[in-house]
C-alpha cells in the first residue's frame, strides 16, 4: 500500500478475507485501503466486522471512530456515529 495503489490492496484484501472471513488483522487492513481509496462506506463495514469478531479489539474502535469523525463525513457527526455503532 505504500505506494498509493489502495484499490489494488483493496482486492488483494478482499481475497483473503473471503479465504478466511474471521482474519481481524485483514479486516483492519481491507478497511484501511478502503478509507485510502475513499471507500467509506465499504471501510465502515469492515471496521464493523472487525468489532464484531472481537470486542475487545481497540485498533478497530479507534479506527472506526476516526473514520466516522473524518472530513467525509462532516455532515452531523455524531448522528452518523450514532448509526454506526448501535
Amino acid at each position: 500500500m505504500s505506494q498509493g495503489r489502495y484499490e489494488d490492496a483493496a482486492k488483494a484484501y478482499e481475497r483473503v478475507v473471503r479465504l478466511q472471513p474471521d482474519n481481524v488483522e485483514a479486516l483492519n487492513n481491507l478497511a484501511y485501503a478502503y478509507d485510502r481509496a475513499a471507500r467509506y462506506e465499504d471501510s465502515i463495514r469492515a471496521l464493523k466486522k472487525v468489532i464484531s469478531l472481537n470486542p475487545a479489539d481497540a485498533f478497530g474502535f479507534n479506527n472506526l471512530g476516526r473514520r466516522l469523525t473524518k472530513p467525509a463525513n462532516t455532515l452531523m457527526p455524531s448522528m452518523h456515529l450514532r448509526k454506526h455503532c448501535d
